[in-house]
């Protein structure tokens, strides 16, 4: 029987103090912030990221990277783009490649204008040393074309290939093929005579020019003696440029020439110059086939889907008259930018620069699928940059960008990379196998830990922990001094190869596996298997038919985890496999090398599929095993 006191006794309810839960949560939702931020914009990228390419076309090589060659029609050669050229009277004109750094004789306006790359060194764009240096002097011209000014400048690299309108009339005579050299001085010379030896027929002529491109003389071949030799006198003076073309290509010449030269310096200003008198070229057999056309017309370059034209480098543009027009798919014409013009500019004149000229034509003109580059006489088209939209979309794509999205985008441009294919496909192979090989290992030794105490235990599950405090690119660098000790059959069956990749991950995954399951093991009562030993059954019948079944949820939670870690595994793969494409590449590296070479798109893709791949590991991980193990 209770009394009054304890009857009237308060009763002391447990506040749940919302405000206290409402701090907690507080600061822990930054995390939880941070990690849905990140997966947000990782997709927000994906979608609204801009999917243009800038294509920069040099015609070294087309859209297959197979090399180019003088002679070559370029017409189809860049279909990947949407690209075809053609010109503006297909019946008697036609386009080709001329290798403008090793032209014919009668090409030399196409040639670099760069000295050291046998080159006249004359005409704007190129290089000419008048005085004690050359000096680099590029401007901008009021028509928005840039250029290197007159008797200055240098133009640092050969051109390369570049396109030329060429007569395709099947009844022109063909040229005959010849051998052919060309010599420069960066001084102009006296040129006495050429000496020519094991000339075996005549034909052929020398040409001489002076610095500013103008023909001084020209001399025919004739007719060798009886010990296969001849001699052209020359005598001419103010030569800068000579070319020989010869019908016999096996014979040896001799350019005999003398030059007044000195050397000069200002001794305030301590330097060292190198002195060049010129160079000599012997020009590839079969370059003089062809040749530009003499008569106007047009380079047409057609897009099946429209891109954005941004610049233009052209050479030798030496008569009046050229100009650049662009039009869109309906065939009207697009305004093209020319700096300080208030109305819109539809046709784009041209400089005439003069012989050998090298000149910039920005034209920042979006939307073009036919541009015309109208030639009067000669010229060559040597570098072209447009930005299009990594593929040619169709009709509707282009009325519908935003549900074009949900089918080209990074991540679907990165599935289409062999070299992105053979990482997935590489790193599926070594995560399996790295988890299979992770369970090998860590259910025995997981098991040993959990039920048995022996002389070293602590110091065995300090090492066990290694590979989890180490920094991963030490991890790298100990597996790859370790693998110097091996013998050279397996270091080089090893090191920087597949097996590396697996080794490497294994080294790292392997103990996440082990504190999984040593934590499973711990939650397993052990009486369970006690008394399957007392109904008879050995040690190894007890593991095997009691522990290991009652473990199942703990092995798949390893296992996932283990695959999930060998997923994101990075330092050690750097440092131990290396990241060659399509042989040691994974889908982590594969993120690294896509930074390293600016491929933002391809490099955020990636990781969405490796945060896809992980959010599968985790659904798996929380479907099949257990939340309750303390790693």
């Amino acid at each position: 029987m209770t009394s009054n006191a304890e009857q009237e006794m308060p009763v002391h309810r447990i506040r749940t103090d919302p405000l206290f839960y409402a701090l907690l949560a507080l600061i822990g939702s930054t995390y939880i912030v941070l990690v849905i931020g990140m997966l947000i914009a990782d997709a927000t990228y994906v979608l609204t990221s801009d999917m243009s390419e800038r294509i920069v076309l040099d015609f070294s090589s087309d859209d297959q990277r197979r090399m180019l060659a003088t002679g070559d029609d370029p017409s189809h050669r860049f279909d990947r783009y949407g690209l075809r050229f053609t010109t503006s009277a297909p019946d008697r004109l036609e386009t080709r490649i001329i290798d403008s750094d090793k032209p014919s004789a009668a090409n030399s306006n196409l040639g670099s204008p760069h000295q050291d790359f046998g080159g006249p060194g004359v005409g704007r764009g190129g290089r000419a040393r008048n005085g004690l240096h050359t000096t680099d002097s590029r401007r901008s011209s009021d028509d928005g074309n840039s250029y290197l000014s007159p008797g200055s400048g240098e133009n640092d690299m050969p051109l390369g290939n570049v396109i030329v309108l060429s007569p395709s009339d099947p009844a022109a005579p063909e040229v005959e093929e010849a051998a052919e050299l060309v010599a420069n001085w960066i001084a102009p010379v006296r040129v006495h005579r050429l000496r020519l030896e094991a000339l075996e027929r005549a034909g052929g002529q020398v040409v001489l020019y002076g610095a500013e491109g103008e023909i001084l003389g020209q001399h025919a071949i004739g007719a060798p003696d009886s010990e296969q030799r001849l001699t052209v006198e020359l005598n001419q003076e103010g030569v800068s440029r000579a070319d020989v073309a010869l019908v016999d290509g096996e014979a040896i010449a001799h350019l005999d020439y003398s030059a007044e030269d000195r050397f000069s310096a200002r001794l305030a200003h301590p330097a060292r110059t190198r002195v060049q008198a010129g160079s000599i070229r012997v020009v590839p057999r079969g370059a003089g086939q062809t040749r530009p056309a003499e008569t106007p017309g047009a380079i047409v370059c057609h897009w099946e889907d429209p891109v954005q034209v941004d610049e233009l480098q052209l050479l030798d543009i030496a008569v009046d008259g050229a100009e650049i027009r662009a039009f869109n798919l309906a065939g009207e014409p697009i305004a093209l930018d020319v700096n300080g013009a208030e109305e819109p500019i539809w046709s784009r004149a041209v400089p005439n620069l003069g012989r050998n000229s090298l000149q910039k034509v920005h034209l920042n003109a979006p939307g073009v699928a036919r541009l015309e580059i109208h030639l009067p006489q000669g010229g060559a088209l040597a570098e072209m940059h447009f930005t299009w939209q990594r593929h040619l979309r169709s009709a509707w794509e282009r009325d519908h960008p935003n549900l074009a999205r949900l089918f080209f985008n990074p991540i679907t441009d990165a599935l289409g990379k062999p070299e992105i294919r053979y990482s997935i496909k590489l790193t599926l192979i070594s995560c399996t196998m790295t988890a299979i090989l992770s369970l090998w290992v860590a259910i025995p030794i997981g098991y040993l830990m959990s039920r048995h105490r022996f002389p070293g235990r602590d110091l065995i599950d300090a090492v066990l922990d290694i590979p989890i405090v180490l920094p991963p690119l030490v991890v790298g660098l100990s597996l790859l001094i370790l693998f110097q000790y091996a013998s050279v059959g397996i270091r080089e069956a090893v090191v920087y190869q597949i097996p590396a990749v697996i080794i490497a991950q294994f080294s790292v995954a392997c103990a996440f596996a082990v504190r999984t399951m040593r934590a499973t093991f711990d939650q397993i009562d052990a009486r369970h298997e006690q008394v399957a030993l007392t109904l008879g059954c050995s040690r190894m019948q007890a593991f095997s038919l009691v522990v290991v079944p009652e473990a199942k949820r703990g092995i798949l939670t390893a296992a996932t985890l283990a695959w999930a870690r060998s997923l994101g595994e990075f330092g050690p793969l750097l440092v131990f496999a290396g990241t060659t494409r399509n042989k040691t590449e994974v889908l982590s590296t594969t993120v690294f090398l896509e930074l390293n070479v600016g491929n933002l798109g391809a490099a955020v893709a990636v990781s969405l599929i490796m945060v896809a791949a992980a959010v599968m590991v985790l659904v798996l991980a929380r479907a099949w095993g257990t939340r309750n193990l303390a790693l």
